[in-house]
């Protein structure tokens, strides 16, 4: 077993960058006058604060995001694929999934994947599960050290999925992991674009769903 180491909302929910946010404020201030004053003035002032926060985060355009990834080297990703589960087994922790696409296991195709848990507020990798992957495999197809390089990338791009075949086309949602939200092509690649993809800017598709 490998050992402990020292780390969705949908596309058209709040993560959307057009989501409206003044109605969030709008109805805090509504409940601060039903409540007749009850709620202190600098308690509402800190839930402001916390709720703007939150809302710059989650509502990161999908531009922003495309200049982020556009020169960013992905090889570590390449065929595999990385997302949010869910929560953690302690507060405070959130379980993402890493597998390789490349790597055959049958009857599994592809191979069951780690379960790495992560602290979420300094992204400190506390354990890798690899029960599943010795259990169906017989022997681990990632080394620790490569877990560890690869989950500390995909913390840094600030995602919720990630996937990368062979040839380098990278499937990227940073809101859910309900859908291959964008798709930059490798122009070297074989890829037909699925008919369910627009261009969206210069080699980057989105999801024709997404408005």
């Amino acid at each position: 077993m490998v050992e402990d180491v020292a780390q969705s909302s949908r596309v058209r929910d709040a993560s959307n960058p057009k989501f409206p946010r003044v109605l969030i404020f709008a109805n805090l201030f509504t409940l601060s006058i039903i409540t007749n004053g009850i709620i202190d003035m600098k308690i509402m002032i800190v839930i402001l604060a916390i709720l703007f926060a939150s809302c710059q985060m989650q509502m990161t355009s999908l531009e922003d995001y495309i200049r982020k990834f556009d020169t960013l080297d992905f090889n570590e990703f390449r065929g595999k694929a990385i997302y949010h589960r869910s929560g953690g087994s302690r507060i405070g922790t959130s379980i993402y999934l890493l597998t390789s696409l490349s790597i055959k296991c049958p009857p599994y195709d592809p191979c069951p994947p780690y379960a790495v848990e992560v602290e979420n507020s300094t992204g400190k990798i506390l354990h890798i599960e690899n029960d599943l992957v010795i259990s169906n495999c017989g022997v681990d197809y990632l080394s620790r050290d490569s877990i560890v390089k690869i989950m500390t990338k995909f913390l840094y791009c600030k995602i919720m999925f990630i996937s990368v075949d062979e040839e380098y086309n990278i499937y990227i949602n940073p809101y859910s992991i309900d859908s291959h939200l964008l798709l930059k092509k490798n122009p070297k690649s074989n890829l037909i674009i699925p008919s369910y993809y627009k261009e969206y800017i210069k080699g980057w598709y989105v999801m024709k769903e997404y408005e």
